[in-house]
């Protein structure tokens, strides 16, 4: 079915019927709503299409189905998940190429596509062997979080790529000749998502910005690695470079994760000494918690020639042995998260002790002897005791709990700096409010 324009343009509906013969001259190929898959080798060697426009419905374009379509210079395919092997290799004019849902590509499906700039494949899982090999034009791919892999070849001597955007998964990167001839090739993008979230949320800026560091690296080393060649059978080293980086930022993160909950741990334990666990549990510790994304280093994978890429210093070191050592480097770390698990806590401490004592004193009426307690204090200006005998407590158990912290590591002496001053507010602070209090009862104004 054809809409002949001008002399330049003829509308074909593409029905999808076994043998459908494409009129000579066709143009503009649209998709008829009834077809879910385009037929292998359907317009192979068609030289007039330009345009081909699939609607939603369409999941499948099968086998060289476009193959060596040298005019094709725009295909949308906003609903293809699979695009099967050859489908548009040598579309040499292709350019722009639309398909946000598109999942697998198979075997050279874009080979020799010499014109494609730029794609985005934001839904991408499966890059399959050459997928794009000898795209010579393009500039930038980008990937979403779902890739699951990329396998050999898939962009052989694309000359000008010069970035790739990817999700920092180990696998990913399954061979070493992926990026070989890739010689401009000097920027990874990470994608938006779990890894950024999770060093966002690590407490200490110290592991924050060796994260950061760890995860740029890798553009400071990808410039200078070698490209390989094709023709003298060598790899380069582009994809062991990635493949490094990742399984290094990676594994430090599972290494920093790890020391954030011992921390918490030891935290909680010792707070629980002093709160009741309840309060520790679902009130201070939730502000402390990681994201529950989980990371995954295979370091069964792991092979020898990787080891130097994954060490911004160079050193030839197990892997193991790198992220053990990065840890131990912050030797104030537990201190600093000591510092930040108490200036959360003591506020929530303080606001609770004087919600209860209020509700309690409006509700039950206040004892006889705290009441002469506060009038003495209210009165009295020489009490023997200045501070009423339940905050004196509290107080006392808070300088109790920084100073049996304080014995246990030195270092905290400084973070708890803070929280000290905090705590010493609380302890002035809480006797004269409970005070004012109970001059208003005694005045009248409340009834208890």
């Amino acid at each position: 079915m054809s809409d002949e324009g001008n002399n330049n343009f003829m509308r074909h509906v593409y029905m999808g019927e076994e043998g459908e013969i494409i009129p000579e001259g066709a143009t503009h190929v649209i998709v008829h709503e009834s077809v879910t898959v385009i037929r292998e080798r359907a317009f192979e060697g068609n030289r007039g299409i330009v345009e081909v426009i699939c609607h939603e419905g369409v999941e499948n374009i099968e086998e060289a189905a476009f193959s060596v379509c040298p005019s094709l210079e725009r295909v949308i395919m906003p609903g293809v998940t699979i695009v099967e092997c050859c489908a548009f290799c040598g579309c040499e004019a292709l350019r722009d190429v639309e398909c946000d849902k598109l999942e697998i590509i198979r075997e050279g499906a874009f080979c020799g596509c010499e014109s494609l700039k730029c794609i985005n494949l934001p839904s991408a899982k499966i890059v399959e062997a050459s997928a794009f090999e000898d795209c010579t034009a393009l500039l930038d791919v980008k990937f979403g979080s779902k890739l699951e892999r990329i396998e050999k070849c898939a962009f052989l001597e694309c000359t000008s790529l010069g970035r790739i955007t990817i999700p920092f998964k180990d696998g990913i990167i399954t061979h070493d000749n992926i990026f070989t001839g890739c010689k401009n090739l000097k920027y990874v993008d990470l994608v938006e998502g779990e890894l950024y979230e999770t060093v966002a949320a690590l407490h200490l800026e110290d592991w924050r910005n060796r994260m950061n560091e760890e995860i740029h690296a890798i553009n400071q080393i990808l410039p200078d690695a070698d490209a390989g060649d094709r023709l003298r059978n060598d790899m380069g080293r582009k994809a062991i470079v990635i493949r490094g980086r990742i399984r290094a930022v990676l594994g430090k993160i599972i290494e920093y994760k790890a020391e954030h909950r011992r921390v918490i741990d030891e935290a909680a334990t010792t707070l629980q000494r002093f709160l009741s666990q309840e309060i520790v549990i679902h009130s201070v510790l939730p502000f402390l918690e990681l994201p529950s994304y989980s990371f995954e280093v295979r370091l069964d994978r792991l092979v020898e020639k990787d080891i130097p890429e994954i060490f911004s210093n160079g050193e030839q070191l197990p892997l193991e042995n790198e992220l053990a050592a990065a840890v131990t480097k912050d030797k104030t770390a537990k201190a600093r998260m000591f510092g930040r698990i108490f200036i959360i806590s003591f506020p929530i401490l303080f606001l609770l002790v004087v919600v209860i004592s209020l509700v309690y004193f409006i509700s039950f009426g206040m004892p006889d002897e705290l009441k002469n307690t506060f009038r003495s204090y209210a009165c009295d200006s020489t009490p023997i005791n200045p501070y009423p005998a339940p905050a004196a407590s509290m107080g006392n158990s808070m300088l109790a709990m920084i100073s049996s912290l304080v014995e246990s590591s030195p270092r905290l002496s400084l973070e708890l700096l803070p929280m000290a001053a905090m705590v010493g507010a609380a302890i002035h602070l809480i006797p004269h409010l409970l005070v004012h209090f109970v001059e208003y009862i005694l005045s009248g104004e409340i009834v208890v």
